[in-house]
C-alpha cells in the first residue's frame, strides 16, 4: 500500500521559493522542476525507504532531485503510512546547521 505524502509548512514554503526563483528564469525550467519533483515524490510513496538515512540527522532521508541541485529531507511514518516531506534544500546550503537548528 502506497504511503500518503504530506508536507509540512518548511517544505511548502521552500518550495514555493525555489519554484518563484526558477519561474524567473524561465516558466518551463519550473514545471520542469515541479515536474520532476512530482514523479520523484510518487516514487517514495510507493518505497519509502529507497534513498539513504541523511548521515547527520538519521531522523531524515535525503532524496535529490534528479538534475537539480536540490535535496528533499522526508522521513517515513509506519505506523500512519505517511511521507513526511519536511524540507527542501539547495546543495550550495549548511544543511546539517539548517537541520539541526530547524527540527529539534
Amino acid at each position: 500500500m502506497p504511503y500518503k505524502p504530506r508536507s509540512l509548512s518548511t517544505f511548502n514554503n521552500s518550495f514555493n521559493e525555489i519554484v518563484d526563483y526558477l519561474s524567473e528564469i524561465s516558466p518551463s525550467v519550473s514545471l520542469r522542476f515541479i515536474n520532476e519533483l512530482n514523479q520523484q515524490v510518487e516514487a517514495i510513496s510507493d518505497f519509502p525507504f529507497i534513498y539513504p538515512v541523511y548521515e547527520y540527522d538519521e531522523r531524515f532521508r535525503k532524496m535529490s532531485i534528479n538534475d537539480w541541485k536540490y535535496i528533499v529531507f522526508y522521513a517515513a511514518d509506519q505506523d500512519k503510512l505517511e511521507i513526511i516531506l519536511y524540507d527542501i534544500l539547495h546543495m550550495s546550503r549548511d544543511i546539517a546547521t539548517y537541520l539541526k537548528g530547524k527540527f529539534k
